[in-house]
């Protein structure tokens, strides 16, 4: 959602929240992002504009925002929100790492392949079956990936380390 609102982060914008950010390696994001919205542009990627408003934000705070890599999130959900809350400085609750399944008022507007998995799911965990057209079978992807990458790698660069 960092393209909606990166080019308004000045600090008036920026002093109203609390920051942190989750990426996502393109190499998973865009074969998804494809499957439902096919004729994509780069800007629509937003890795440039998450990695301007990162920037941004540590400019602003003058530190490195908590930052989380969603195959950390999914691979080691329970270290990766204990190292998350002790970035941020609230108490991590086991609990909080599963939930009931069920409809969620606040996305049905967003009915689709990402919110209907939502509403469905009980924790963090990679989601299996899903067969995207690859980066390597796709122009289109290849060019997307390529540009994305680097935003990414930066960005990747600050993530919480998880032990």
């Amino acid at each position: 959602m960092g393209r909606f609102i990166y080019d308004r982060a000045d600090e008036a914008f920026l002093s109203h929240f609390e920051h942190s950010f989750l990426i996502r390696d393109p190499a998973k994001a865009l074969p998804s992002l494809f499957a439902g919205w096919p004729d994509f542009s780069l800007s629509e990627t937003a890795y440039a504009e998450l990695y301007q408003l990162f920037e941004a934000t540590k400019a602003f705070l003058g530190k490195v925002p908590p930052l989380i890599d969603s195959d950390d999130l999914v691979q080691k959900p329970e270290a990766t929100v204990k190292a998350y809350c002790d970035a941020v400085g609230i108490p991590f609750m086991p609990q909080a790492l599963k939930w009931q399944p069920k409809i969620r008022s606040e996305v049905l507007q967003w009915e689709g392949c990402w919110h209907t998995h939502l509403q469905s799911s009980q924790g963090f965990k990679e989601r299996e079956g899903k067969d995207y057209v690859s980066i390597e079978d796709n122009d289109h992807l290849k060019q997307a990936y390529e540009y994305c990458l680097p935003y990414y790698q930066k960005l990747y660069e600050h993530r919480l380390k998880i032990e």
